[in-house]
């Protein structure tokens, strides 16, 4: 039986909420190849996934980024529902992945002066993040779009060839890069609030902006086996599927993923 769905409000993301989702991102993540054997040290990750998302915050006009939080409890329970999220000693809750190699641990992050909170202190759980790519905009002088190279910014010591071989095996001629279309980027959901129906309210949020701002574009993703059957209930479809063998870095197992589109919309 699943885990009770877990009330929580969703506002767009903040400057300030992006270390946080980088720490979050990496936790949810952290059985992923690329985190789990990429780096020498786990600073690292979290210091390259930082610096993507403050590249991808600093051009709101074409990224976008919705956070879950927690809704507080009410007054007469909230102050020992906090106390029992936290360990005795007041240090960040830990979850940690023996198959990942890197530290995943995430403290509980609260928006301290927040007038939409209820008391002022919710814990972010979960965020969604996509790219909308319009026909002409943001471009460079010489008519391409700026992108986000990983391989440029990787740390030294990184594994580059596992990285290359990633985007060898995993890249795709029908995304949306440098055409119309909307890409879903990111959607991550803290380990320990994971099957709550977190991840469902994020994506019924995202598909009502997109919906309510009248785009009816395809909106691509790339998923895991894990969240697949999530984006089908909501109306995506596989179009494709990418298998990498990891058997050079040591795994005996394949990992898969799917590119999957969404193309029919409310009113077509």
């Amino acid at each position: 039986m699943g885990k009770q769905s877990q009330p929580i409000s969703i506002r767009p993301a903040k400057s300030a909420d992006l270390a946080a989702l980088s720490r979050l991102d990496i936790a949810a993540s952290a059985t992923h190849p690329l985190i789990a054997q990429s780096f020498t040290y786990p600073f690292q990750a979290l210091k390259l996934f930082l610096a993507h998302l403050q590249h991808c915050f600093a051009r709101p006009e074409e990224y976008r980024i919705l956070v879950a939080r927690l809704r507080p409890a009410p007054a007469v329970e909230s102050q020992s529902s906090v106390a029992s999220a936290l360990p005795a000693s007041g240090s960040p809750a830990v979850n940690s992945d023996t198959d990942s190699g890197v530290d995943v641990s995430i403290a509980c992050e609260f928006d301290d002066g927040d007038a939409d909170a209820d008391d002022g202190r919710c814990e972010i759980v979960g965020f969604v993040m996509w790219r909308e790519c319009q026909k002409n905009s943001d471009l460079r002088e010489d008519g391409k779009r700026e992108e986000w190279d990983w391989l440029s910014q990787l740390p030294k010591g990184a594994d580059i060839k596992l990285w290359k071989r990633y985007v060898e095996v995993m890249s795709s001629d029908s995304g949306t890069s440098g055409e119309n279309g909307i890409e879903i980027q990111k959607l991550a959901v803290a380990p320990q609030y994971q099957r709550r129906g977190i991840g469902g309210q994020l994506l019924k949020a995202f598909i009502d902006e997109v919906e309510g701002r009248g785009m009816k574009e395809p909106v691509r993703v790339r998923a895991s086996k894990d969240a697949k059957e999530l984006y089908e209930r909501f109306g995506w479809r596989m179009v494709r599927e990418f298998k990498l063998d990891l058997r050079e870095w040591g795994r005996y197992k394949v990992y898969v993923n799917f590119e999957m589109v969404r193309d029919s919309w409310c009113g077509q």
